[in-house]
Formats: C-alpha cells, sequence, structure tokens
C-alpha cells in the first residue's frame, strides 16, 4: 500500500512538471508572437534580441515537454530504468537554444555598437506593457519549476527552471533598458544603452547554458551521486552497523528523477538467510526513505567489487 501511494506521488510530479512546461510552451508562444510587432516597432535590438531568445527557448520548451510526457508514461519493459535520460537530451536541446540566442545576440549587439541608433517611443511604449507581461508570466514559471525541483529534482525541471529566470531576469533588463531610453531620448549617449544591455542578457544566458550543460552531461555519463547523497548513504549504513558485517561498496546513478543505489554488503554466515533478508529490509527502507525517489538494491556480497 505505502509502495503503491509513492508510485502515484511520483506519477503526480511527473504530471506537474509536464503541465508546467507545456502552459510555459503555450502562454510563450502567445506572449513572444504578440509581443514582436510591439519589439519591430520599436526599433529596440534589445527587445528584438529578447523575443528571438523568447523564441527560442519556447521551442525548447516544447521539446522538453514531449520528454518529460515519455518520461511520466514509462516504458520498464524496454527501459529498465525507466526513460528518465530524454529529460538529459531536452535538456542539451535547451543548451543549443540558448547558445543560438546568445550568439545572434552578440553579433546583433556588436553591430548596433559600431553604429547606434535611436529607438521608436511608440513602440518602446507597446513593448513596455508587454515587457511586464512576460516578466510576471516567466517568474511565476520560474518559483512553479523552482518549486517542484525541490520536491523531485530531475534534469528536466532543473533546466526548466534555470531557463524561467533567465527569461525573467531577460525581461526585467529589456523593461529597464527600454525605460531609460524613454527618460534619457533626447541624448546620444542612450543609443548605446540598447546593445550594452543586450551583452548583459547575453552573458547571463552563457552562463545558464553552462549550469545546465554541465549537470546533463555528468548525469547522462552515469556520474556518482551528489557528495550530500552520498552523505546520507554512509550514515545510514553507520546507523545500521549491527546489522552487516563488512562494506564492499556502491554504485548509484540518477536517471531523470529517481535515484538507483546499489549496496555490497557482507553479512555473517551463521545466520539464516530470513535473518539476512530482514537485515536488508530494514537497511532499505530506512535508506529509502531518508533519499527522495530512491530504489535501493542491497546485495549479499564476500568480497569488494571492481
Amino acid at each position: 500500500m505505502e509502495q503503491n501511494d509513492e508510485v502515484q506521488k511520483q506519477q503526480d510530479l511527473s504530471d506537474q512538471k509536464a503541465d508546467t512546461a507545456k502552459y510555459g510552451f503555450i502562454l510563450g508562444l502567445l506572449i513572444n508572437g504578440t509581443a514582436l510587432f510591439a519589439a519591430v516597432l520599436a526599433n529596440s535590438l534589445v527587445a528584438v534580441s529578447d523575443i528571438i531568445n523568447g523564441l527560442t527557448e519556447t521551442l525548447s520548451i516544447f521539446l522538453t515537454w514531449l520528454a518529460m510526457k515519455r518520461v511520466a508514461k514509462g516504458n520498464v519493459h524496454q527501459y529498465n530504468y525507466g526513460q528518465g535520460k530524454m529529460e538529459n537530451l531536452a535538456s542539451l536541446g535547451i543548451v543549443l537554444a540558448l547558445l543560438f540566442s546568445f550568439t545572434l545576440i552578440c553579433i546583433n549587439a556588436v553591430a548596433r555598437l559600431q553604429h547606434p541608433s535611436m529607438v521608436n517611443l511608440s513602440g518602446v511604449m507597446l513593448y513596455l506593457v508587454m515587457a511586464l507581461i512576460a516578466l510576471a508570466t516567466n517568474v511565476f514559471f520560474w518559483f512553479r519549476a523552482y518549486h517542484l525541483a525541490t520536491i523531485a529534482s530531475s534534469p528536466g525541471i532543473e533546466a526548466q527552471w534555470r531557463l524561467f529566470r533567465v527569461k525573467a531576469i531577460s525581461n526585467a533588463f529589456v523593461f529597464v533598458s527600454l525605460g531609460l531610453n524613454v527618460v534619457f531620448h533626447s541624448y546620444s549617449w542612450v543609443g548605446y544603452l540598447d546593445p550594452a544591455f543586450s551583452l548583459v542578457v547575453a552573458s547571463m544566458i552563457l552562463v545558464s547554458a553552462y549550469k545546465i550543460f554541465t549537470k546533463s552531461i555528468y548525469d547522462l555519463l552515469d556520474g556518482a551521486l551528489e557528495e550530500n547523497v552520498q552523505l546520507i548513504i554512509m550514515r545510514e549504513l553507520a546507523a545500521h552497523f549491527d546489522e552487516y558485517q563488512d562494506f564492499h561498496g556502491v554504485r548509484s546513478r540518477r536517471v531523470g528523477s529517481r535515484v538507483f543505489i546499489e549496496l555490497f554488503l557482507q553479512f555473517d554466515p551463521e545466520r539464516t538467510m530470513r535473518e539476512v533478508q530482514d537485515s536488508i529490509d530494514t537497511i532499505r527502507r530506512s535508506m529509502e526513505k531518508s533519499i527522495k525517489s530512491s530504489q535501493v538494491i542491497i546485495m549479499p556480497s564476500t568480497s569488494r567489487i571492481a
């Protein structure tokens, strides 16, 4: 019964993650599509860059949504560890989208720095309204995705909250940049604000892309669990030291939001198999309770694993 409740809880979390990506894609498409007209009318590089960045990231959110839907369905017959790695691949798609936006923004910003031009005030006012709407939307999805990541972290949802954070901060920079253009429109130096703010946004995009890339690659290569999780494993083993005779090693991997842990323990040969199994169940239940979304397998062993 308890195991069924846990499975249902994981399924509900997977559905919530997929819904976050789905609604983020739909609203992103509507907002960016509407704001594109205002950005062109405003003759603002930072606004156009923001739209290009937004549309590119909206496409990557769509791909992430498809991956999350596939993961939520599951297919343990063909993929014994589930299809969580698809979230890693979708995260790499987000990285490519961010790098594309970074390159495009930098090229346009350098060109505008060489030939600065003033923005169109009538178009700016319209885009300021759109920027506020986009900012509020992206802040909402940023905190929603971050909340889900704290409950059940996975590459897909980690990439999502970082992506929405970049989008929200980008919207804020656009709003400030265009606001300064309106206030100081009569000064010639204001023509440099637009490309300067674009380069700031580009640098933030690059940092986020790097963080998402390193996390996704590490999980794709089946890197060991984070140090804090390994400390929990050691703490649990220490708490049940009287249940086993020797420790011969541990293997771990993360697949999407799920954690798989294999422990190799030596037990007293004088004990019956039933007694050994009781000890295994005690350690396993305690460890799975301490580590979210984990599956622990304990294998009796008499020698250290290679």
